[in-house]
């Protein structure tokens, strides 16, 4: 007869589920800890005299070499405020994103793959049906930098049109944290720095809940598959 009792969950889950909490908190933390050693208000006065053009040149090109956007966000907020430093934000991002894509596609692929043909391992490819759930899981998760995730998604191979309509909104939900802090940075109260703090918690469990959706997704196929092989096979047998 077929087994068709629950399936346990796997050993590591307990253990992801735990990395995962640790990296989110730990990364919540620094933003907050970092800046708490920041003059604030010395830095909110010093990006109004930056020109607007240059702050979002920073953001849209400087990620593209590896400069951590956190910090790019922080000094939009301050400059352009809330609502202002969203909106530049979601151009910037765009931006970034068809850099990225355009650079990895036309310049960086050959020199890559020719460095994977001298070792014995090869170019990670993403699965063709599961580029929306692999590009928001790698997006979504914490404490990959949002440059490496961006090259090592176009390098993996997911198109164009889920590689921008889907890591756009999913940074920019993570930016959200770096404009709110620096709008606040002019006059940062320990009741705002709570905010902030809650303010991460929350975006947090959001995207654990569909981090952990999307798994829970992508195993089913699996799952179902190898029910119906025990079957046939104890059918047959």
């Amino acid at each position: 007869m077929t087994d068709l009792s629950p399936r346990p969950e796997p050993k590591n889950h307990a253990k992801h589920t735990r990395t995962f909490w640790i990296v989110s908190i730990v990364c919540v933390a620094l933003f907050i800890v970092v800046f708490s050693f920041v003059d604030t208000k010395a830095l909110n006065e010093w990006a109004k005299t930056v020109p607007a053009w240059l702050v979002f040149a920073f953001m849209a090109f400087l990620p593209l070499i590896g400069v951590p956007v956190s910090f790019l966000f922080v000094i939009a907020g301050a400059k352009f405020g809330t609502v202002g430093g969203l909106i530049a934000v979601a151009f910037s991002i765009s931006i970034n994103l068809l850099l990225t894509y355009w650079l990895t596609k036309f310049v960086l692929t050959r020199p890559i793959a020719a460095f994977f043909k001298k070792t014995k391992y090869k170019m990670p490819q993403v699965p063709d049906g599961e580029y929306v759930s692999v590009s928001l899981l790698t997006a979504l998760v914490p404490g990959l930098p949002y440059t490496a995730k961006n090259y090592l998604l176009v390098l993996a191979g997911v198109p164009f049109k889920y590689f921008f309509w889907v890591c756009l909104p999913a940074h920019f939900v993570h930016a959200t944290l770096g404009i709110l802090f620096g709008d606040m940075t002019k006059d940062l109260t320990k009741g705002k720095i709570i905010f902030l703090i809650v303010y991460g918690i929350v975006l947090t469990l959001l995207c654990r809940r569909v981090v952990k959706r999307l798994k829970a997704k992508s195993s089913k196929p699996a799952e179902t598959t190898g029910e119906k092989l025990d079957y046939v096979t104890t059918s047959k047998s």
